[in-house]
Formats: structure tokens, C-alpha cells, sequence
């Protein structure tokens, strides 16, 4: 249901930011797009043909081998820095220029 939900939040965002209505967003930057969720969602924007980076705090694909493509994979753009240093975030939206983010992440205690 989530998931389904996304393209319904694509269109809402176009609406948003005055975006030519069509089934992808540009760019679109995934926080913990490493995650069971966040995979699925990259997933799904890729096959609508946005460009994709995710953003975690250290490269694991585990997951992403499971439910993506290597092809899929090969274009994600990965950037690996905590989401709790504003500054390296800041750093990583300037550099990829994403039109939307999907805040995924959280900080996991252990």
C-alpha cells in the first residue's frame, strides 16, 4: 500500500513545485535508500525513469541485491555520510540537485 502510494506523492509534488505532470520526478534523493523500504521505493522511481541517488550512512547492498537489478543498481547514485551531520547533507543535496527528497532514514541506537 505504501509503495502504490508513491506515485500518488509524485504527482502531488509536481502539483506542489509547478512540474510538468508526467509519472516520474527528475531527481529524487532517497535517505536510507539502503533499507527494506527505501529499496523498494528507488525501485519504483526507477521504473517510472526518475534519476535516483541514495543517501546512507555506509554502503551496504544487501538488500538492494535482493530487489533490484545490477543494472537498477548501476544507476543509483550513492552517497555514504550520517544523516544526523547537517553539513554533510547539506553537501550531498547541493551536489546531486535532487527535486524532491524521501526522508527515509533514521538514526538506529543500538
Amino acid at each position: 500500500q505504501a509503495i502504490s502510494g508513491l506515485s500518488d506523492l509524485v504527482r502531488q509534488l509536481q502539483s506542489q513545485h509547478g512540474m510538468a505532470q508526467s509519472s516520474s520526478l527528475a531527481r529524487v534523493l532517497v535517505t536510507g535508500g539502503q533499507g527494506f523500504l527505501g529499496v523498494y521505493v528507488i525501485r519504483r522511481l526507477l521504473r517510472q525513469g526518475s534519476s535516483v541517488a541514495l543517501l546512507d550512512v555506509k554502503e551496504n547492498l544487501g538488500i538492494a541485491r535482493q530487489v533490484l537489478t545490477d543494472e537498477e543498481i548501476a544507476r543509483v547514485e550513492r552517497f555514504f555520510v550520517d544523516i544526523a551531520d547537517g553539513g554533510a547533507v547539506k553537501d550531498v543535496v547541493f551536489k546531486f540537485k535532487p527535486s524532491a527528497v524521501i526522508h527515509l532514514a533514521g538514526v538506529q541506537i543500538p
